[in-house]
């Protein structure tokens, strides 16, 4: 790929002729697609982040209700959806209850922000002999 950055990079090739050095002569397709051939796997969306709270479940069952009980969350207006899905979290956890109460459920949080701090609910039957 340093060959690509060289065509890029350099000041004495027009815009227009850029595409045609890397496809062509400078690089070619084949350097290209191996190149590719031999990239790791692009991460999920989030960046693994669920696969590695999932593989650390039973640990953040047995934390989490300790935390948001002692700690209190604050932000600006745009963390507002998310500090209500915590305060649902705190709540859930607080009364034992195991899914997000109907009235509660349409919170507003998009579906990437809730799935973060609402995870163990999704999963909690997935991992019923944690406890």
């Amino acid at each position: 790929m340093d060959a690509i950055l060289a065509v890029v990079a350099d000041p004495n090739v027009p815009d227009e002729r850029v595409g045609g050095l890397i496809r062509g002569g400078k690089v070619g397709w084949e350097r290209i697609l191996g190149a590719h051939a031999t990239a790791p796997p692009r991460l999920p969306r989030d960046h693994g982040l669920l696969a590695a709270l999932d593989g650390s479940y039973g640990y953040l069952r047995q934390v989490t209700p300790h935390v948001l009980e002692a700690v209190r969350f604050a932000g600006g207006t745009a963390a507002t959806e998310l500090l209500a899905a915590v305060d649902i979290l705190r709540e859930l956890n607080a009364t034992g209850a195991r899914k997000v109460p109907a009235r509660r459920g349409a919170v507003g949080v998009r579906s990437g922000q809730i799935h973060h701090v609402l995870m163990h609910v999704e999963i909690d039957a997935e991992h019923e002999g944690d406890r």
